[in-house]
């Protein structure tokens, strides 16, 4: 399908393998001996990955070659290229500054340099339009990393409509109450913010995110499993952030044929389709679509609603989502 919407799409969950491979030889975060197919292995969730816990430690490699500008910068780029092959033309892009300060760097020369990216990315591929989101991170204990969310925060409010859209809260789930403080710390400087609720068995993250005032919820596929909450979606109208693939290799939900996507799109929520991790889930936009297509009888239709739905719940200006919804 052409012209497709991706809201959720992390970016070191993404990066393109040729240019990281090149990027961690020449920084010497892998042997030299390396080959690039064992690094591929590296780079990508093996079938047998037991948890979310255990998914998310594939970003370990990734976030270790994001510790300078520049490879930030040409990391961003390269992912934007790889969305417009994919017939991408408008995606938020989401990462997590706090992340990328190991050898040095501040959150905010972090952002600068994902912002670099963006901008040279779009000097050559004019037909996609990128925004920013930057990830809060849950932790254990929950506040342990309070300061380091607080700033991102404060970052995301000085680059707010200068290439940065909104704040998320990611990471491995927790209890969202936990981050309260943040969330309203973030609202009252008016930033917008995304939420992971729902990915793993905690419904009751769902109707937190619906009671905090998130935009849209990362994931939320479990409130199928609380049919209160999941009438509270619906009427909130509040969009899920579905990446059907991921789910299936974090285990939270058990396969394509039983994921709860059908249902909750029968039952009236919401829905919009991402990747979530395109190189760690070897997946794209495209594969996923047909995914659904295949094993939960989506039609085109279907997903051109989810696709609208998208764009009506981005971080775009009126403007350009006239001008995007014009090539439906």
């Amino acid at each position: 399908m052409k012209n497709l919407i991706e809201l959720h799409c992390h970016l070191d969950g993404s990066l393109d393998l040729k240019t990281s491979y090149k990027l961690a030889m020449n920084r010497g975060i892998i042997d030299k001996d390396m080959e690039f197919e064992d690094f591929k292995k590296r780079m990508t969730v093996s079938s047998d990955n037991a948890s979310l816990e255990e998914f998310l430690s594939c970003f370990e490699l990734p976030i270790s070659i994001l510790q300078d500008e520049e490879a930030l910068t040409i990391s961003t780029a390269k992912l934007i290229k790889n969305l417009r092959k994919d017939k991408v033309v408008y995606a938020e892009i989401r990462f997590a500054p706090q992340f990328h300060t190991q050898e040095g760097l501040t959150q905010e020369e972090a952002v600068k340099a994902v912002l670099e990216g963006v901008k040279d990315a779009r000097s050559l591929h004019k037909d996609i339009k990128v925004q920013i989101i930057l990830c809060m991170m849950t932790d254990d204990p929950a506040g342990k990393n309070f300061n380091e969310n607080k700033e991102t925060i404060e970052v995301a409010k000085k680059y707010l409509k200068k290439g940065v859209c909104a704040i998320d809260l990611a990471g491995n789930e927790a209890n969202l109450a936990d981050y309260k403080e943040l969330i309203d710390y973030a609202k009252e400087l008016g930033v917008p913010y995304v939420l992971h609720a729902g990915e793993v068995d905690y419904p009751k993250n769902v109707e937190l995110a619906i009671e905090y005032g998130a935009k849209r919820i990362g994931h939320g596929v479990n409130v199928v499993n609380d049919e209160e909450i999941l009438k509270k979606l619906v009427d909130s109208k509040i969009p899920l952030e579905v990446c059907v693939t991921s789910n299936i290799q974090c285990k939270t939900q058990p396969s394509y044929e039983e994921h709860s996507i059908r249902e909750l799109f029968d039952k009236g929520v919401k829905i919009t389709l991402n990747t979530d991790n395109r190189t760690l889930s070897n997946t794209t936009l495209n594969k996923e679509i047909k995914k659904i297509m295949k094993h939960l009888n989506f039609t085109k239709k279907e997903v051109r609603k989810m696709m609208i739905n998208a764009l009506n719940n981005s971080f775009l200006n009126e403007k350009d989502k006239d001008r995007i919804l014009d090539k439906f």
